[in-house]
């Protein structure tokens, strides 16, 4: 621990846990390792399943005597590290930034919670056991409806109730797509902020091995551009998981889970049918007596 920590500078990032073969299965705390990779400062990612301690939740970077919060933490590395990656940004470009991160941050996040939190496959067959195993006991409980509740009054606040959600993903996409093209990154050559805030709502998209993945199959078939960027993005992080190897171990715990229901309900079958025929026979010795 001390050598890892002595190899980052002592830069920690507390995030969002690792699952799915993804560093973290929140977007931002996925969008500030990826940040902090572009800005060529060491640190170490740790997982943390506390959020709500922290007034504006994760992730949080902790360095020296310092703890910053995810607002400030471009900021803090700017100012401590003399590292700004947008630095080269031209005025124009900069507000084209800030269009397309609020896009990704408001339209395609809302799409994400509905694909995750709206659909019952989705939510009761991956999403809520993720997310509960998350959490201590007994805060597991309830933790991952909590997270449902949120999300559906997020997206009731925001949308209508007959919103085409997929719709809205995909002219998203297409905006990204086009505004991308063939180049590296979306500012050239070298990656920007920006870069890390699209690249980590992309890869949620793409490798949550959902039952239903329709985000991911709107990629895959329509902007494949952006599949391809987010597959070289995530190469910083050592790449991006083996999909196939993910939904292969959720099927065998899945199986693992069908079979202990299995020996469970046999067990009691065989309990019930004992407790029937020891009863029979109390009944029949009372009888008789």
């Amino acid at each position: 621990e001390r050598r890892k920590k002595r190899m980052s500078g002592g830069v920690k990032l507390l995030g969002w846990p690792s699952e799915w073969g993804l560093p973290s299965i929140d977007p931002r705390s996925l969008e500030f390792q990826l940040f902090l990779k572009f800005s060529e400062v060491p640190f170490v990612f740790e997982h943390t399943s506390n959020p709500d301690l922290l007034p504006k939740g994760l992730p949080v970077l902790q360095h020296k005597d310092k703890q910053i919060e995810f607002p400030d933490i471009a900021l803090y590395i700017e100012e401590n590290f003399k590292k700004d990656i947008d630095s080269h940004l031209t005025r124009e470009q900069e507000h084209e930034m800030v269009t397309l991160r609020v896009l990704v941050e408001t339209q395609l996040e809302n799409c994400r919670l509905y694909n995750w939190f709206s659909d019952e496959l989705n939510y009761n067959q991956l999403i809520k056991p993720t997310l509960s195993k998350t959490q201590p006991f007994p805060i597991s409980i309830w933790f991952a409806g909590a997270q449902k509740t949120r999300s559906d009054e997020r997206l009731s606040f925001e949308y209508h109730k007959n919103t085409e959600f997929y719709d809205v993903a995909d002219d998203c996409y297409r905006i990204l797509s086009n505004r991308l093209g063939s180049d590296a990154y979306f500012f050239g050559s070298t990656p920007t902020s920006l870069d890390a805030t699209i690249a980590a709502h992309l890869a949620i998209h793409l490798y949550s091995p959902l039952p239903k993945p329709t985000l991911r199959e709107i990629l895959n078939t329509n902007h494949l551009n952006l599949v391809q960027y987010c597959d070289r993005v995530l190469s910083v992080l050592g790449g991006p998981p083996s999909f196939s190897d993910v939904r292969s171990d959720i099927v065998e715990k899945e199986k693992e889970k069908k079979e202990i229901r299995s020996r469970l309900g046999y067990t009691v079958a065989v309990a019930g049918v004992s407790l029937f025929l020891f009863s029979q026979l109390y009944r029949t010795i009372g009888v008789r007596t």
